[in-house]
């Protein structure tokens, strides 16, 4: 019976180790990537963000598209504006700079503000601090939405409608109860497509699918959209306008006429490139077989040389 009695000691005295070891695996110390505070568990209790374990890190691409901010680059957050690979950003072929002054209190309701356009967080603004950004979006009704940083229920809210690139202006108060959206400096600057910085139009270029293209030319004219591949083919022409036949990243050829600048370098068969500008449709060309081949085409705004 004793004999028994000590190896049901053994046995409880395992389990209770292993229970042990298990429960602080999920409680070591980390340091979290976006505010650099020492947390435990899976989320930062500072800021929230997600641990990232090895399982994870596995499955991040080694490079990946910034839908943001158009940046080619690699690990769990964009290089250049800092946004998670996980994230999702409100998307479209409209560029709208959105700017926010922020009046700063002296005393009370000194708190952070996050900013929502649509259901998309697109940063959080330190108390009085100004902002500005550039974003696409789709033609129609948008709403953008101010809360207090930690608790939703302190807000403020407005809509308007974008049908062209525009400039969207305001100014907000920081209440005990809401966030104040001043109507005054409420309002739209229509910014021309020529105006846009080589930035600001790279970020509303969408990336379009070949075969919906092929299928429905009509339907993406003038839509502007980016491609990255391989020159196969170079046709000059006078003035610097320049033909090229693109193979993308998929083998699919591209038609894609352009104007090179004055003093901007030759474009030459086998350069890669990133092609940015509106969709042409479909267009024609005949091979050097003499057989007509029908093409997805691009009007090309800007293209770098990778």
């Amino acid at each position: 019976m004793k004999k028994n009695w000590i190896i049901a000691c053994l046995v409880g005295l395992l389990v209770l180790s292993a229970v042990g070891f298990a429960g602080a695996e999920g409680y070591d110390e980390w340091l979290c990537p976006v505010c650099s505070a020492t947390a435990t568990g899976n989320f930062c209790s500072n800021c929230g963000t997600k641990r990232i374990v090895e399982a994870d890190a596995a499955e991040t691409p080694a490079e990946w598209l910034c839908p943001f901010c158009n940046t080619l680059t690699s690990g769990n957050f964009c290089s250049n504006c800092g946004l998670p690979v996980t994230a999702e950003v409100v998307s479209g072929n409209i560029y709208l700079d959105i700017r926010v002054s922020f009046d700063k209190n002296r005393m009370f309701s000194k708190y952070d503000v996050d900013m929502y356009l649509d259901d998309t967080l697109i940063t959080t603004l330190p108390h009085g601090q100004a902002y500005s950004v550039g974003v696409g979006v789709s033609r129609g009704v948008h709403v953008l939405s101010f809360y207090e940083d930690g608790d939703p229920t302190v807000k403020g809210v407005c809509q308007f409608m974008v049908t062209e690139n525009s400039t969207f202006s305001c100014n907000i108060h920081a209440n005990y109860d809401k966030v104040t959206i001043s109507g005054e400096q409420l309002g739209f600057q229509s910014v021309s497509e020529n105006a846009l910085t080589k930035d600001a139009y790279m970020s509303i270029c969408l990336q379009l699918k070949y075969n919906d293209i092929e299928r429905n030319p009509n339907q993406y004219r003038d839509v502007k959209t980016w491609i990255t591949g391989t020159v196969i083919q170079v046709i000059e022409g006078r003035s610097n306008k320049v033909t090229l036949l693109v193979q993308d990243d998929q083998e699919q050829t591209w038609y894609v006429t352009y104007t090179r600048g004055k003093s901007e370098s030759r474009i030459l068969q086998n350069d890669r490139v990133a092609v940015y500008g509106a969709c042409g449709g479909v267009e024609t060309y005949t091979t050097t077989s003499n057989l007509s081949v029908t093409v997805p085409s691009i009007a090309a705004k800007y293209i770098i040389r990778q």
